[in-house]
């Protein structure tokens, strides 16, 4: 995917901020020069580890990751200022550019996570995220690595937390690491207004990274209506996508996207879900009329 579909796919999306978080290992030879080129092509500074939100890309030490680093590699965690969709795009294409270029690599120990914008959400609506999640946690497995399934150390289900992850006598989000390691991070609410999408597995690709910001975003606003608490049924993709208003179902049991911008995402859905070996499980998108 290159910028320019980028920026058509945000132009679909809504002007809220969001925020990313890049786990990754560069080489401990490079951090300088890395540092240096991403405060040429970005607002940018090298900080020690912390949780602030800043106006700026910031390059921070992820202790997590450094028992499992490469050799000559180290843990980094490359996280934005919260921007909306459009900015977002356009600097993290120049981000990524840096750290490839640089040898920087992603392990199966590294996470992408995704801050949305939940101004206006409510407990009732923090319950339907965990609603949602539950509901649609078999078929966003199916898209993502095998490392990022089911009840995966590095990301855990949301399944456990449908009844207790809000309490239900004061409507606040239980805290604490059983809360918030988990596929959707809900205790980020209370520090930063948003809601953290942590189940995808690291990446430097674009693409991949532009389409599970739209999904995430997706999900964000579309749990801001209600969304019914099941225990044992499970929406498959096909659903899950028409739930979220990226795409629309057609007659003949296929479906479209509710604008011609969002077709590379459910493409990228439907790809990733016949790459794990899911594709008898993945939804048919129309095909592309073609007028001579």
């Amino acid at each position: 995917m290159n910028n320019e579909t980028a920026q058509e796919i945000a132009f679909t999306m809504k002007p809220k901020t969001i925020g990313l978080e890049i786990e990754c290992y560069i080489p401990e030879d490079r951090e300088s020069l890395i540092n240096r080129e991403l405060n040429a092509v970005v607002p940018y500074q090298r900080e020690n580890w912390n949780t602030s939100t800043r106006r700026h890309w910031k390059g921070i030490t992820d202790c997590s990751l450094n028992s499992n680093a490469p050799r000559g590699y180290v843990g980094r965690e490359y996280v934005s200022p919260p921007l909306q969709p459009a900015q977002l795009f356009k600097q993290l294409f120049k981000v990524l550019e840096v750290l490839e270029r640089n040898g920087v690599k992603v392990k199966k120990t590294c996470g992408l996570h995704v801050h949305c914008d939940a101004k206006g959400y409510t407990p009732k609506r923090l319950q339907y995220v965990v609603n949602h999640a539950v509901k649609s946690e078999q078929a966003i497995d199916k898209m993502l690595a095998p490392s990022r399934r089911g009840d995966s150390p590095y990301s855990r289900s949301m399944r456990s937390m449908l009844n207790t992850a809000i309490c239900q006598d004061s409507g606040r989000v239980r805290t604490g690491g059983e809360f918030r390691y988990r596929n959707v991070n809900l205790t980020a609410f209370a520090k930063h207004g948003t809601i953290e999408f942590r189940q995808h597995q690291g990446s430097l690709d674009f693409g991949k990274i532009v389409c599970w910001i739209a999904l995430c975003q997706a999900t964000t606003e579309r749990c801001r209506l209600k969304i019914p608490r099941t225990e044992s049924y499970q929406n498959p993709m096909h659903n899950v996508l028409i739930a979220l208003k990226v795409a629309t179902a057609n007659i003949d049991g296929t479906i479209k996207p509710v604008h011609a911008e969002f077709r590379p995402v459910i493409q990228h859905v439907i790809e990733r879900m016949h790459h794990f070996g899911f594709g008898n499980d993945a939804p048919v998108l129309q095909s592309v009329l073609r007028t001579a």
